[in-house]
């Protein structure tokens, strides 16, 4: 699950920004968005990959902002949660067309991520 942390440090983030620019239509709109996301992720639902959520994203290209907030927030813990049968079958029913993305999920490391990691 999330953790009480996570959602402040996003929350702080997110009110930050909200303070300096409260016409920022795209941060309400990510606001809303992250709300369902971390929702989503605490019922036991199945989260969308990044490259769905972020399309044309890469794996370890500097990601920052939105998409990193919502990696760390939402598909870092989700992941950690599967066991690695649920990875791979995770990886098939997705089907990354993005090499990056496949490799980098099958990688041990990543296969063998623990909730402690």
């Amino acid at each position: 699950m999330t953790t009480l942390l996570q959602i402040r440090r996003l929350w702080h983030w997110l009110s930050g920004r909200l303070a300096r620019d409260t016409a920022d239509a795209k941060v309400l709109e990510y606001q809303a968005f992250m709300r369902k996301e971390v929702d989503s992720l605490n019922s036991g639902s199945e989260i969308r990959p990044p490259w769905v959520v972020f399309p044309g994203s890469l794996p370890n290209h500097a990601n920052q902002g939105n998409q990193q907030a919502w990696a760390e927030v939402v598909w870092k813990p989700y992941w950690k949660r599967l066991t690695r049968e649920q990875r791979l079958s995770y990886v098939e029913r997705w089907n990354p067309q993005e090499d990056l993305w496949r490799g980098l999920l099958l990688m041990e490391g990543m296969l063998n991520m623990r909730n402690d990691d």
